[in-house]
């Protein structure tokens, strides 16, 4: 079987499925990417130049530009060459979109996408309707949990029969070399915060306002305690930008680190070290790609279960600390673990939650459920 794997993220998840199918047999992998693949057939069409710029209207307006060159190069590679599957993990520009997905669904047997985000966050009209025509051309819509396939059954029930549930792999973690005294000096405060006397809660990764950042920033204000530090780190996605320098701007709490920016996958494994605990604190959410990021680095859980993250973490709900999207919440919890836990308890527990979930979500049995239920089931090869 030849597959397609057309992947323009550079997320773990990207990563780590296209490993996981270049190792099941008998299955002929090509990816395109925006990354460097360790895949022998893989083809970088995508985004080269936007990642460098820092002025967000250049910066959109170079990635649009982009990601049309990119979906021309691979209708070109696409009209060369024949794949059983074409299989698209994002989608970027609606109208560009439309067009390249009927032309790709006619130059293979069977076109799979994967809705990592069946709603909008923001729950834009727009964007919902534009779905629904996207969702139309697939023959097959990957969703990552029950979760999500009830969402698109109440929101677009035309496409239920459509649905293949597809788990949300085990973070394939990149090898980083040991943190540099460059990385330590860079973020000086946190040598001086006493760190060793606190219980440290970790949330990383891009922020928006659906991540529930702000709730936690609340909750351990209220707090009022010695024995607590956060740490927050990532860059603020557009949408959200003026909501959190808002916040930012009326914080006073020398307990909370904010690094308000991209972070290099070396100041990624330092923030982890440093935390006893993380943090997923989400209002809203189809899955988290954090969630399976901090159980890699063995780190247990103060995490809400909203969309499918519950899935994952209730059959293991003794193992991590469960909260509503709520300040007073997460307060409660963060309480309890102040009150009851101690640093090697917390890192105990967070060993156990990676066995648990390293388990539960191996990748490299995802990959061949994938290839033997969904890529093969009901493939119609057309008339060549």
């Amino acid at each position: 079987m030849k597959v397609l794997l057309l992947d323009t993220s550079d997320i773990p998840y990207s990563l780590s499925i296209s490993k996981a199918l270049s190792r099941v047999r008998d299955l002929e992998l090509t990816v395109i990417t925006r990354y460097s693949s360790h895949v022998e057939n893989a083809y970088r069409f995508y985004y080269r130049w936007s990642d460098r710029c820092e002025q967000p209207l250049v910066r959109k307006t170079v990635r649009g530009l982009e990601y049309f060159i990119g979906c021309v190069r691979t209708a070109i590679h696409v009209c060369f060459r024949h794949y059983d599957i074409i299989h698209i993990q994002w989608g970027s520009l609606f109208f560009v979109d439309r067009l390249f997905w009927n032309y790709l669904k006619s130059r293979t047997d069977k076109l799979v996408f994967t809705a990592h985000d069946v709603i909008p966050h923001d729950q834009n009209p727009k964007v919902i309707a534009h779905n629904q025509l996207l969702f139309s051309i697939p023959d097959t819509i990957i969703v990552h949990g029950d979760f999500c396939k009830a969402e698109i059954h109440s929101v677009y029930p035309q496409f239920e029969s459509k649905i293949y549930v597809q788990k949300h792999g085990m973070t394939v973690l990149p090898q980083t070399p040991p943190v540099t005294e460059d990385t330590v000096n860079r973020h000086l405060s946190l040598l001086d915060a006493h760190l060793e006397n606190r219980i440290v809660i970790g949330a990383l990764g891009q922020i928006d306002d659906y991540k529930g950042v702000d709730l936690l920033i609340e909750a351990v204000n209220q707090l009022n305690r010695q024995d607590v530090y956060l740490i927050i780190a990532g860059k603020t996605i557009e949408r959200y930008k003026k909501k959190f320098d808002d916040i930012k701007s009326k914080l006073n709490n020398p307990q909370i680190y904010i690094y308000n920016r991209f972070f290099s996958d070396e100041e990624e494994a330092y923030f982890y070290d440093l935390a006893d605990i993380a943090a997923t604190t989400y209002k809203s959410a189809s899955m988290s790609g954090v969630l399976f990021t901090a159980a890699g680095h063995q780190k247990t859980l103060l995490s809400t279960t909203v969309g499918c993250i519950g899935d994952v973490i209730r059959p293991c709900s003794d193992l991590c600390y469960l909260c509503e999207p709520t300040v007073p919440s997460i307060k409660r919890q963060i309480e309890r673990i102040l009150d009851t836990q101690t640093k090697s308890g917390l890192r105990h527990m967070g060993t156990q939650f990676y066995n648990s979930v390293s388990k539960a979500y191996n990748w490299d049995q995802i990959a061949d459920d994938l290839v033997h239920h969904c890529y093969e089931a009901g493939l119609r090869h057309k008339e060549k």
